[in-house]
């Protein structure tokens, strides 16, 4: 097991108290990004609930599709997982820059 090193009358952390520190800081950051995550699949299941709204209304489409079917196109599914992906960089982001100067 490793001992922590003595610098004068200061420690520094074990490494069992710098997995604790992690694991208190990302598991936040985990919860707030899933968070986010769902509150942005509603979004945009909204703007699609829009859209065709406006397809019957505006366009007078015969048969429009609903949200339901636009959200279950493949097109959908990747802006759903890229704007999924670009939400954890941001709450992330904080790690990475801390991984860079470290480097």
């Amino acid at each position: 097991m490793p001992k922590r090193r003595k610098l004068g009358t200061v420690y520094d952390l074990s490494p069992a108290q710098m997995v604790r520190n992690w694991i208190g800081e990302n598991t936040g950051r985990f919860f707030f990004a899933v968070v986010i995550c769902i509150i942005w699949v509603a979004v945009y299941y909204v703007v699609l609930g829009i859209i065709s709204f406006l397809l019957e209304n505006i366009q007078q489409v015969e048969n429009p599709p609903t949200a339901k079917s636009l959200l279950q196109t493949q097109v959908s599914s990747i802006i759903i997982v890229v704007g999924m992906i670009l939400i954890c960089i941001y709450v992330f982001r904080d790690l990475f820059k801390r991984k860079k100067k470290k480097s």
